[in-house]
């Protein structure tokens, strides 16, 4: 399983991320609001090693290689120099929406009651060839990643999305994954709930309604079929399923079909271990397998505030 591998952000600063726990969990304390180059985005950041496990805590000094999905090796090597790790609440804010200071009501404890989780960061000097990670852009476009420094590059692997306009095979293959999706045990209490609104007298279907959306994907010789039906502006409830594709057209479900969240986006595919299990990486976390059951198992997801429509 998983383990040394771990999602990017650059913020004004470049941060590896190890991971994250809940809200309840956090130190008492009040962090610190860091300075950023991006409005919309906002880190409250609590002491060096405040509330870190001494295993997390000694991720000082390590050195990890970064790289994108589509960048190389022969495209130069950028090195991570871990320089603290701290424990921080992070938000990304719609435009027109900005967590502001008041009286008896700081910025900071704002950001705090907003998010849900704490990630634990790690703050990284940059050396070497990372003129790809030093652009103005707050997170790299398609995402980043690290390894530690002397593990083996592994090559990642795209998905592709499917457009049941393109061909029959696209419409055949749309159907069937629309079709698995609506027998799995999470669809029927969602249904039960869109049921209830304005919008399913236009589509009856709740997945209808917010939108399928289905990539497939190659990797370490294994074919894999995904699909994602985001919350909408109107109805927040989501869900996703992952197969893996066999002879003879044999589908087998290796997401747990029962629980809707936390909802991944793959932005590359890997056995990023070598233990012969394929691992799902974007910048929202890591999602890989274990007894047969793919789930998340490392979360860099961002807490968004405001509407996005």
């Amino acid at each position: 399983m998983i383990p040394s591998f771990f999602p990017v952000w650059l913020t004004g600063g470049a941060w590896i991320v190890f991971g994250s726990i809940p809200a309840s969990t956090a130190p008492n304390s009040t962090p610190t609001l860091l300075p950023s180059s991006d409005e919309h985005h906002f880190v409250a950041q609590y002491a060096p090693g405040e509330g870190l496990t001494v295993e997390q805590s000694a991720r000082v000094g390590q050195r990890f290689i970064l790289q994108t999905y589509g960048i190389h090796e022969s495209s130069g090597v950028c090195i991570a120099t871990v320089k603290e790790v701290h424990l921080a609440a992070v938000i990304d804010t719609m435009e027109g929406f900005e967590p502001t200071d008041s009286p008896g009501h700081t910025r900071v404890s704002e950001i705090l009651q907003m998010t849900n989780r704490r990630h634990v960061l790690g703050s990284v000097e940059l050396s070497g060839d990372c003129a790809a990670f030093n652009g103005p852009n707050a997170r790299v476009p398609d995402g980043a990643w690290s390894r530690p420094e002397g593990a083996p590059a592994v090559v990642t692997t795209s998905p592709v999305s499917v457009d049941a306009g393109e061909s029959a095979r696209e419409r055949a293959l749309t159907d069937r994954a629309t079709a698995e999706f609506r027998k799995l045990p999470l669809w029927a209490p969602i249904q039960a709930e869109w049921a209830k609104l304005d919008e399913a007298k236009e589509y009856p279907r709740w997945d209808e309604g917010v939108g399928i959306s289905i990539a497939t994907v190659r990797a370490a010789g294994r074919d894999w079929v995904y699909l994602s039906a985001s919350a909408s502006c109107s109805f927040n409830e989501a869900g996703w399923a992952l197969w893996e594709l066999g002879p003879g057209d044999k589908w087998t479900l290796r997401s747990d079909g029962v629980h809707p969240a936390p909802l991944p986006a793959f932005g590359a595919a890997t056995d990023l271990d070598g233990d012969g299990v394929i691992e799902f990486i974007s910048d929202e976390g890591i999602t890989s397998g274990t007894g047969g059951t793919w789930t998340r198992v490392l979360d860099s997801e961002v807490d968004w505030i405001g509407c996005a429509c």
